[in-house]
């Protein structure tokens, strides 16, 4: 009589997860840039409106770039481009640091607003109404509320988002400082921080180490060199792999990177594969709610959507609220 056969894991869902939540574009990011040293990492955003090359640091800019709820909520109206700040409870700075198109606040300036004693740091960005075509609404829908002053549903802190957060906690670990997140979407704010000793929290730190560590012994000396000479880490983090595959001869590169990423995945246990679905699944999660207003969902709806977000949030590890604007 044969032995029964283990049953093979299907990784399939997990890795569709994550190709949507663009989990492997990010993880990019050691192969195009090599060794990042602790001055140049970063708490990543999503969007860049301009290059930056300031040297200004943040004590230097505050006085001029410190933005009220105000002012913020205009920029959610007629924004084209997302925006970040940095600061305390009772007051945000404006900052424009980053590489290329993508944009986010150096770990170096943040240690100095830690080091100044100021308060908490807080790290916030925009959600601006221009985003949301990457929800499903286009660009008439979009116009259509920006000229009737209309909102649609809220958009919480992407999977993205949630990276960044975890990226910033996991370095300031031995500070003693719970580092918050804030996301301003056209209808409240979304405040989260990582609870970096979460169980959820370092499986999920751990797959990504490996994960990086799979991608980058999987690529040739020249080929890490190639991607440098092309420039893939002025990319978004998210779009590196798409933009490698766009290169002359980038094909077999991108290939490598993705089967690298898809045999380390098969090789995780089945909890550290739950984990990590759970994880990228807040993208679907903040996608659904996102689009809600637009797929004719009512306020309880939306209500549940918001509930839904935040319980799987604090699940993994992640502490999260939504405060909607008063009128």
């Amino acid at each position: 009589m044969p032995l029964p056969q283990k049953e093979k894991k299907d990784i399939r869902p997990v890795l569709d997860v994550l190709r949507r939540a663009a989990v492997m574009g990010m993880l990019g990011v050691a192969t195009a840039q090599g060794a990042e040293s602790a001055e140049s990492k970063a708490y990543t955003g999503h969007a860049h409106e301009e290059s930056s090359a300031e040297t200004t640091t943040h004590s230097e800019r505050a006085s001029a770039d410190v933005v009220t709820e105000a002012q913020i909520r205009t920029m959610l109206r007629y924004d084209m481009g997302e925006r970040m700040f940095l600061g305390t409870e009772t007051k945000l700075t404006r900052v424009a640091e980053g590489r290329g198109e993508w944009g986010g606040v150096s770990f170096s300036t943040i240690q100095e607003l830690m080091d100044r004693g100021e308060g908490v740091p807080v790290i916030g960005h925009t959600h601006p109404l221009s985003v949301y075509r990457n929800v499903g609404y286009s660009t008439e829908e979009i116009e259509t509320l920006r000229a009737r002053g209309e909102a649609p549903a809220p958009m919480p802190p992407s999977f993205t988002d949630i990276i960044g957060a975890i990226d910033a906690a996991e370095h300031f670990r031995e500070s003693d400082t719970a580092i918050r997140g804030r996301v301003y979407d056209p209808t409240g704010m979304w405040e989260y921080s990582v609870d970096e000793e979460h169980t959820a929290v370092r499986t999920f730190l751990r797959f990504r180490e490996g994960l990086e560590r799979a991608v980058n012994d999987a690529l040739t000396a020249e080929e890490h060199a190639q991607m440098r000479e092309w420039g893939i880490q002025d990319a978004h983090p998210a779009k590196r792999i798409e933009q490698v595959r766009k290169k002359v001869n980038g094909v077999p590169i991108a290939a490598k990177m993705q089967m690298a990423m898809m045999r380390f995945t098969a090789s995780l246990p089945e909890r550290t594969l739950r984990v990590v679905e759970r994880f990228a699944s807040l993208e679907t999660l903040s996608v659904q709610l996102a689009s809600a207003k637009r797929n004719a969902a009512d306020s309880k709806q939306i209500a549940r959507a918001i509930d839904t977000y935040i319980t799987s949030c604090e699940r993994l590890g992640i502490s999260i609220s939504y405060q909607a604007y008063q009128q």
